[in-house]
């Protein structure tokens, strides 16, 4: 599972009727490729009942800038999908805590 951290330290922000939740997202140490494909990353993990969207940057590695992956959040699963370059997807069990990113989560 990865690691979320808030980086707002004010009250709830809001947009709207939604709840805004900015942090940084950190990558899984064993990322999951089957059939619950996806890390998991739960309304609750950012102190929602829902998120209505997630919104990331690209992940970067820390340990060698120039090595992005892409990232999408699929909604149903409430997982979020590694892909690499070639947009197929993180091979089961790939180490991906060297990877950071900004996100946004908006929900209710």
């Amino acid at each position: 599972m990865a690691t979320i951290t808030r980086t707002t330290i004010e009250g709830d922000d809001v947009f709207g009727r939604r709840r805004v939740y900015f942090g940084v997202y950190t990558g899984p140490a064993s990322y999951l490729n089957g059939a619950d494909d996806g890390d998991s990353f739960t309304a609750a993990e950012v102190n929602m009942g829902t998120i209505d969207l997630l919104v990331f940057e690209n992940p970067v590695d820390t340990a060698n800038p120039a090595v992005m992956r892409a990232v999408t959040y699929n909604v149903s699963t409430a997982r979020v999908l590694w892909f690499l370059e070639a947009f197929t997807q993180v091979t089961d069990t790939t180490d991906l805590s060297t990877f950071t990113c900004r996100f946004m989560a908006i929900g209710r």
